[in-house]
């Protein structure tokens, strides 16, 4: 972590800060991407402050990993297995949410991944998953929980989006679906302004240690241009910023340089441009973009080992 992310942590994160989180006690929250990562961290940090958790992923020995560490800290949670790109299976979960639980009041949408690619990488049907993934699945998780939220006018809806919405970059499908993901939170806080419902959206920067994110999209990492390993978060810091913006019920929540950095875009835009495109090493010879400045995204090492064996140890090895 840079020095600069080190104070600006440390300033939001002081002792006098902490202790002023809410508590969650009696409070359902739900929590895709919950199986692991920043899901998995979102979903501790919640049970800690005495939030009954909602797990939700795919994946159900992965889930109940995440419960089984809440239950062994003392906190509640369940889990429930589930594609959330499929609408039927989301609408399944909500009623048999409603049924167990009665609903929710708080719903953090932490799901999806997508690799950095350019446009010659990306197939049709790698875009049309990452777009499902990080805006589809938001969507179909928010339409089928709102129902009790709007009847009972209270509520917190939390979207887990990427600062990748605003840098300037190549990775064609999954800016996308961060742009997207940042319309719906817009959208929302428009919609839903005469309600006590919350919208909060979250542009984190890129996590450290490095998150199962970038294992379970291989080479991404590589991609980022070095100086926005500078702008860093740690799973915990992560988790204490959400905490503090559903305590104050803000709108938007993220780095406070990146903030700065956001009504700078159009002039700094296409300097990061020219910066990123010069970090890429052109590919071999004959591959699709042979010749071009890109680095090449690699499924496995060099001597055939999976990509999470060579993650590096330091932002700045990368």
């Amino acid at each position: 972590m840079g020095p600069v992310s080190q104070g600006a942590a440390h300033l939001f994160t002081s002792r006098k800060r902490r202790r002023h989180l809410l508590d969650l006690s009696g409070e359902r929250a739900l929590i895709t991407g919950g199986g692991h990562g920043l899901g998995r961290a979102i979903a501790k940090g919640l049970a800690a402050r005495g939030a009954h958790v909602l797990v939700v992923s795919r994946r159900q020995a992965a889930l109940d990993e995440t419960v089984r560490q809440i239950h062994d800290s003392g906190g509640r949670a369940d889990a429930f297995a589930v594609d959330l790109t499929d609408i039927a299976a989301v609408r399944q979960m909500a009623e048999e949410i409603g049924r167990q639980h009665g609903g929710v009041d708080i719903v953090v949408l932490a799901a999806g991944g997508g690799r950095f690619l350019s446009i010659e990488e990306t197939s049709e049907e790698e875009a049309a998953n990452i777009m499902s993934s990080r805006y589809l699945s938001a969507f179909y998780v928010i339409r089928s929980l709102i129902g009790p939220m709007l009847k009972q006018d209270r509520g917190r809806i939390v979207i887990i989006g990427s600062s990748f919405a605003w840098l300037h970059s190549f990775n064609v499908a999954y800016k996308a679906a961060a742009h997207a993901l940042h319309g719906l939170a817009q959208a929302l806080e428009t919609d839903l302004y005469d309600t006590n419902i919350q919208v909060m959206y979250v542009e984190p920067p890129p996590i450290w240690p490095l998150t199962t994110f970038f294992v379970h999209n291989p080479g991404t990492a590589q991609r980022l241009p070095a100086f926005y390993w500078r702008f860093t978060w740690t799973p915990e810091q992560l988790v204490a910023y959400i905490l503090r913006g559903l305590e104050r019920r803000s709108a938007y929540v993220s780095h406070p340089l990146m903030r700065l950095l956001n009504p700078l875009y159009p002039v700094v835009s296409r300097p990061l441009l020219w910066y990123s495109r010069r970090r890429f090493p052109a590919l071999e010879d004959g591959g699709p973009l042979s010749g071009r400045r890109r680095r090449p995204i690699a499924r496995t090492s060099a001597d055939g080992r999976d990509f999470a064996d060579d993650l590096p140890a330091s932002p700045h090895q990368i």
